[in-house]
């Protein structure tokens, strides 16, 4: 009868636990954000620094929960080729943060952070080409530091950039950056050269 005994016991701690897992979730102080949605209607929203630890739901397909990372996101933009105002051809590569503001709009609009990643690449990469596009080549490589223009260059960039991207997405562009600017092999030592010839 003992023998028995164990094994129920055992048995309903595995039942309990199961229940626990179904009903119960942790919310982390540090990166989380999530989203309970009640037979697929978003019903409430937890973030990590206001409403950490434990919480409790209904079980699937009642309620469920859409987990999304609270921290900053960084990617890059690769090299490229743009041409400048004054016709000259540069390769620029930049770098990009970002966090999910909204996570209701986020989840609405684009729903993944692979997608948003993507999405934001794109967005970054035509406002980097417009941007430069009204920028002389000398606003970007320069023997004479003073004359370069990179700061505002990558605010005209940041700008509409995190408009759209909050107002679309929900999502905030903490900040973009120019992380290398290099030149087509074909015109460096041509652009190099005129610049010295210049000073």
């Amino acid at each position: 009868m003992r023998k028995h005994l164990g094994m129920i016991t055992l048995a309903a701690l595995v039942v309990l636990m199961l229940l626990l897992y179904t009903v119960a979730f942790q919310v982390d102080q540090l990166q989380d954000v999530l989203l309970v949605k009640t037979f697929g209607r978003v019903t409430d929203v937890l973030r990590g620094d206001e409403r950490p630890g434990l919480h409790l739901k209904w079980p699937y397909p009642i309620q469920r929960v859409v987990r999304y990372d609270a921290r900053t996101f960084v990617f890059e933009d690769p090299f490229h080729q743009i041409q400048t105002k004054d016709a000259k051809n540069i390769l620029m590569s930049m770098y990009c943060t970002w966090r999910i503001e909204d996570p209701v709009k986020f989840h609405r609009a684009i729903e993944t952070v692979d997608a948003a990643t993507e999405r934001l690449r794109t967005h970054l990469r035509f406002y980097k080409s417009n941007v430069v596009g009204r920028s002389d080549m000398g606003d970007l490589v320069n023997t004479d530091p003073k004359k370069m223009a990179l700061t505002r260059i990558e605010e005209e960039i940041l700008e509409p950039l995190r408009r759209e991207a909050r107002e679309d997405y929900g999502v905030d562009v903490r900040m973009v950056g120019v992380k290398v600017v290099g030149l087509p092999k074909s015109i460096n030592s041509a652009v190099i050269d005129s610049q010295k010839a210049d000073r």
